[in-house]
């Protein structure tokens, strides 16, 4: 019982270190949000899906050029909105992961950041949504 119980403690151990290495810090939880807050405006604002439906080839072309105006907008706002992001999220540093909340007009983003992923656990409500 004894080799079971210290084989048990070495890998809770090992977990906890790989745990610790890879919680996430601010930085990448900045970029990944901010992208997160691009890719959903996209889907929000060019409606690919309904414009095809609604217009075919031509809504088809409008949400090409809506695609195209949103990497636009990325290349040249992503240092403003991520400032944004910066200046509108809280961490919690746990060491072995990490609590983000994030305040916008529309509601909360609240997310844990774990083994170098990020897990939506709240965001504000969507069309999709509803």
């Amino acid at each position: 019982m004894g080799k079971y119980l210290s084989s048990g403690m070495i890998a809770l151990t090992v977990l906890g270190g790989v745990m610790i290495f890879t919680n996430p810090g601010s930085g990448q939880y900045i970029n990944y949000r901010t992208n997160m807050l691009l890719d959903e405006t996209q889907d929000a604002v060019c409606l690919k899906e309904s414009a095809s439906e609604w217009l075919g080839k031509v809504g088809e072309g409008l949400s090409t050029l809506c695609e195209n105006g949103i990497k636009s907008i990325k290349s040249l706002k992503a240092s403003e909105i991520k400032e944004f992001v910066e200046s509108n999220t809280e961490r919690q540093n746990l060491v072995i992961f990490s609590l983000y909340q994030m305040e916008m007009p529309a509601g909360s983003y609240r997310t844990i950041g774990l083994l170098g992923n990020f897990i939506e656990l709240e965001h504000p409500p969507t069309e999709r949504d509803s």
